[in-house]
């Protein structure tokens, strides 16, 4: 059996589906969730009962909404996009916030009004971002504080150094005249 055959059966493209780390929604055009694999049950938590038939804006956060409906638009309009991906925050079936990265892909099945989308968490992703920043932030301050420090310890050097000679000079006058 040649690989292309073995590809095309339902139960190779079912496994796939299942296997691959991506969720994977089938959704139409209002929005709502028609099918998924495991891996979007997993990342959303939710069973798969759960999301059929639910809107997808249902479990996006208020604050992305707009972006995402924006997003969604252009795409079933066939208009260019200005990003392949969108960021989006999901509130998962344990109330917790989640961050996705979300592609709509709407050529991919021949129906009109079904996309495919493939979501990724990119939460640990964005948590590791936002402590590097936090980090590199802190090395900044600390940088500056040291150059701070270090210039502080020039000024004190220079005026120990002239009061010194300030205070000698007019001593050795003074002792050379007594001396004198």
């Amino acid at each position: 059996m040649s690989i292309k055959n073995r590809f095309n059966s339902d139960l190779t493209i079912s496994k796939f589906f299942d296997n691959i780390p991506f969720g994977i929604f089938v959704m139409d055009d209002f929005g709502k969730i028609k099918s998924c694999n495991q891996a979007a049950t997993q990342i959303l938590k939710y069973e798969e009962s759960q999301l059929i038939n639910k809107s997808l804006f249902e479990l996006i956060v208020k604050s992305d909404i707009n972006a995402f409906g924006t997003y969604f638009n252009q795409v079933k309009e066939k208009e260019e996009t200005e990003d392949e991906l969108i960021e989006v925050m999901v509130i998962n079936g344990e109330k917790e916030e989640v961050v996705i990265e979300l592609r709509v892909n709407p050529d991919v099945i021949e129906d009109d009004s079904l996309f495919i989308i493939v979501i990724n968490n990119i939460s640990k992703r964005r948590k590791l971002e936002i402590a590097y920043h936090k980090e590199k932030s802190q090395k900044i301050k600390i940088s500056e504080k040291l150059e701070k420090e270090r210039e502080l310890s020039e000024l004190k050097s220079r005026f120990v150094t002239m009061a010194s000679h300030e205070f000698r000079t007019p001593l050795s006058s003074t002792i050379g005249i007594i001396n004198y």
